[in-house]
């Protein structure tokens, strides 16, 4: 088979979605087929040059336009015309979608590709940021309309799939593959020392809504403030629209010493291994953060909040702890549930890994991926 998968963004960075994409090309084409991936342009050649080093071997597609705002929508017409003649001219059998709005503008080009499947990924519950009951039935109609055509939804996580299904997309047209992690690369390769006088919490995301830091920020507040704990230490990687203000609130709150906020870095791993006694994370709506799985891959309990996203890899008091969304004194005493016990914490650790390499791994999402496939060429539904 021949497969175009279409990212849906500009190649700004070289991390773990798209080695994940790589390593599926470059195993799909040892097999005997043929997958090709493409970025909306390019934003860091350094990246580019990584991915083509990585991949050597799989051709991959740099020259699309960027049709995300603020340059739509006159790009979204260029986009349209660039990308037509690529899948017809292509001989692909199946096109494999990722991000809007790309997803969405081929999407809507579907009765123009022939023979040619779609396949689209979900990486989040879609957000319907309203209440309001007309908006919500307007929020579903669009997502129905907007995977229409598609032949498959891969789900990253049963919340998505379920979230979709009560907008009115078919179950039978969707299936759960979860997110998944490099293994190799996250992985723990110094011990973590058991004297230490602190103890180190990490997250690893963008500063923006979604994330909820400031519970994180204000739950290490409390820390201090009501239970006297000055020895724990949370470091923020990663960079978004919100940074500034989250650095203000470190500032007003007077966590210069126990709160640092590094922005976007390339040693993660480290940081990981070296930095990092548990992984936090307090995001109100995901798919099934990789990040999450990073940590746990690096041998490390994770402390999360308790969406169904988070869910799917954390059961609360077994390989990790649930705090009630949103609620920065639960964080606070899970955090402490977690430094009167290490030993615990390094135990939990150590079945986190075990669990990532039987369900997260990449070559399991590989084989997963490739019957979903299997299915749409043969004319079969992947939900039935």
């Amino acid at each position: 088979m021949k497969i175009l998968r279409f990212m849906g963004c500009p190649l700004n960075q070289f991390a773990s979605l798209e080695r994940f994409i790589l390593t599926q090309a470059v195993e799909m084409n040892r097999r005997g087929h043929v997958m090709e991936v493409a970025w909306d342009g390019v934003r860091s050649p350094d990246a580019a040059r990584q991915a083509q080093e990585f991949a050597q071997g799989v051709k991959i597609h740099f020259d699309l336009p960027d049709p995300t705002p603020p340059r739509a929508p006159l790009l979204r017409i260029k986009y349209f015309f660039r990308v037509l003649p690529l899948i017809r001219g292509g001989g692909y059998d199946i096109v494999h979608l990722y991000f809007d709005p790309s997803a969405r503008i081929i999407n809507n080009m579907r009765k123009l590709l022939g023979k040619t499947k779609v396949v689209r990924t979900m990486g989040t519950v879609p957000d319907p940021r309203t209440s309001r009951p007309f908006l919500m039935k307007l929020k579903a109609w669009y997502w129905r309309f907007n995977l229409r055509n598609v032949d498959a939804v891969i789900c990253v996580s049963t919340p998505v799939l379920e979230a979709l299904a009560q907008r009115g997309v078919p179950r039978s047209k969707m299936v759960v593959v979860h997110n998944v992690t490099d293994t190799e690369y996250f992985q723990r390769t110094v011990e973590r020392p058991c004297g230490r006088e602190w103890l180190g919490l990490t997250f690893v995301g963008r500063h923006n809504e979604v994330k909820r830091i400031p519970i994180l920020l204000e739950g290490m507040r409390l820390l201090r403030d009501q239970h006297g704990v000055s020895d724990v230490v949370l470091t923020l990687v990663g960079d978004g629209e919100l940074r500034q203000e989250h650095e203000r609130m470190v500032e007003q709150m007077g966590l210069q010493e126990s709160v640092r906020i590094l922005g976007q870095r390339k040693d993660v791993p480290r940081i990981l291994n070296e930095e990092t006694d548990a992984y936090v994370t307090a995001s109100r709506l995901e798919g099934l953060p990789c990040a999450v799985l990073e940590a746990m891959a690096t041998e490390l309990p994770v402390i999360a909040s308790d969406i169904g996203e988070h869910k799917e890899a954390v059961e609360d008091g077994e390989n990790g702890f649930l705090f009630h969304l949103n609620d920065p004194a639960d964080f606070a005493e899970k955090v402490l549930a977690l430094r009167a016990l290490p030993d615990r914490g390094r135990e939990i650790g150590r079945r986190n890994r075990e669990k990532i390499i039987r369900d997260f791994s990449v070559q399991s999402w590989i084989e997963k991926e490739l019957k979903v496939y299997e299915r749409v060429l043969s004319g079969s539904r992947p939900g039935i």
